[in-house]
């Protein structure tokens, strides 16, 4: 296990070499961060900016989600999955070690994003109170993580990774409190509650404001453990599917 670990840091940086996190990757949640913070203080008031402020960190969450289905279309276009079904640690274990550097990666795009956008909006305050949430920040890193991996482990038996992938990241956007309300939105509140974030984001706003935020935290971590079996689930399906068919190229 600690061997797919260093595997899937090596990994993770072959197919993001510092270089194009530093200049490429990891400002893009910034500058999408800012430009939704501006953009709701100029559509709908100062109070919608709030809601952007609290929620728009998470921004970084949604593109490691994206970005995590490398872990497995790796061994789908290399032909290699045969391998780590015959090998002795389990599978799905094997994927989650080599996933764990997209939610660490997510987390300290996250922390960036909140050490520079509250200050350039005029908010330098709340960069504090959410230094302080970091801890909440961290668990939606995971639970978001997770919920990517389940998905980019489902598309690929229907060869439609990156539409899946992608259509996950807004979804999270859309349902999940990040710039809107999930009044605003008529199908979120049932949509979000499957998705991870959305709870998270509720203890963060409750913590801000100094009111209870365990329940929440509790239930965005239920959410993450729920799309953990999900993925170990359809990993169970591709290899039983590998071994009726004798191929494991999950199609």
């Amino acid at each position: 296990m600690a061997g797919a670990v260093r595997l899937g840091i090596r990994q993770f940086l072959a197919d993001n070499p510092p270089l194009v996190l530093l200049t490429a990757v990891a400002p893009r949640p910034v500058v999408q961060y800012l430009f939704f913070v501006v953009l709701s203080r100029v559509l709908v008031g100062p109070g919608y900016a709030g809601l952007a402020l609290t929620g728009g960190p998470a921004l970084a969450l949604v593109q490691v989600a994206v970005m995590i289905k490398e872990v497995p279309l790796t061994d789908k276009s290399s032909g290699t999955f045969y391998r780590i079904r015959l090998g002795r640690p389990r599978p799905f274990l094997v994927m989650v070690a080599r996933a764990l550097p997209y939610p660490v990666a997510g987390f300290l795009m996250l922390t960036a994003c909140v050490l520079v956008v509250p200050p350039l909006a005029g908010h330098a305050s709340l960069t504090l109170m959410l230094l302080a949430e970091l801890p909440l920040y961290a668990l939606m890193a995971f639970t978001t993580c997770a919920c990517g991996l389940a998905a980019a482990l489902l598309a690929l038996g229907r060869r439609a990774e990156v539409l899946t992938s992608n259509l996950l990241g807004y979804l999270i956007m859309l349902c999940c409190g990040i710039f809107l309300p999930v009044s605003k939105v008529p199908f979120a509140g049932v949509i979000g509650r499957l998705l991870p974030v959305r709870n998270g984001l509720i203890a963060v706003r409750a913590a801000v404001s100094g009111q209870p935020w365990l329940r929440p935290a509790l239930a965005e971590a239920l959410v993450g453990v729920c799309w953990l079996a999900a993925g170990f689930l359809i990993m169970q399906v591709q290899i039983r599917n590998g071994r009726r068919n004798g191929r494991d190229d999950y199609g």
